[in-house]
């Protein structure tokens, strides 16, 4: 009896994982709004069948703000605003990015001076270090921008090819391991709004 009931149990966590799998397939993903973050990773279920979950948050927060060495633009993100249209999987990432500790991640660029943003701001791409703060800890990484102007609308969007074990997180998982196997690779994405830095207009347009 208690050997049948561990047979259904089973059953149904690889019913379970391979629905709630096959629903968190993308393929590609574009940003609802002008002013959002996203990770990207990919994960193989039952061995065969490959998966790119996305988890999209727009409800961040951008400052200008200006340090000794410059200025620099500062982004938070609440990290419980993650959605990848699967409430468990949001919570699970929640609890890798240790929400407990820091519920926001920050998000920092390189600081320079008023001129070389206004430099920036002109080219249609750019190289920038990014400062990422999990829980208690700083990672640094690069980036290429990309400046886009439509309808009046300027974003700066821009990709960031890392993994899990880089930034000294546990790539998520199911079942322990057996149904799934999640890839240590991580991709991140930004889309600013230049309009929503706060600050950001102000400061560019002194003399």
């Amino acid at each position: 009896m208690i050997a049948f009931k561990l047979s259904r149990i089973k059953l149904f966590l690889i019913y379970f994982s391979f629905t709630f799998l096959a629903n968190a397939s993308n393929e590609g993903f574009s940003f609802e709004d002008a002013h959002c973050v996203a990770w990207k990773t990919k994960k193989k279920v039952l061995i065969f069948k490959s998966l790119e979950p996305v988890g999209i948050n727009c409800s961040i927060k951008a400052r200008f703000k200006r340090k000794d060495t410059g200025y620099y633009i500062e982004v938070s993100v609440p990290i419980e605003k993650f959605d990848s249209n699967e409430p468990m999987r949001d919570k699970e990432v929640s609890k890798i990015l240790k929400a407990n500790i820091r519920p926001n991640l920050i998000i920092e660029t390189e600081a320079h001076s008023l001129q070389h943003w206004k430099f920036q701001l002109k080219s249609n791409n750019f190289k920038n270090n990014l400062n990422i703060k999990i829980a208690n800890r700083s990672f640094i990484l690069e980036t290429n921008a990309k400046r886009e102007e439509k309808e009046g609308l300027i974003t700066v969007k821009g990709k960031v090819i890392t993994s899990f074990s880089s930034l000294s997180l546990r790539p998520p998982g199911f079942a322990w391991g057996l149904i799934t196997k999640v890839s240590d690779y991580l991709e991140l994405y930004y889309n600013i709004d230049i309009s929503k830095i706060e600050g950001f207009k102000k400061a560019l347009m002194e003399p």
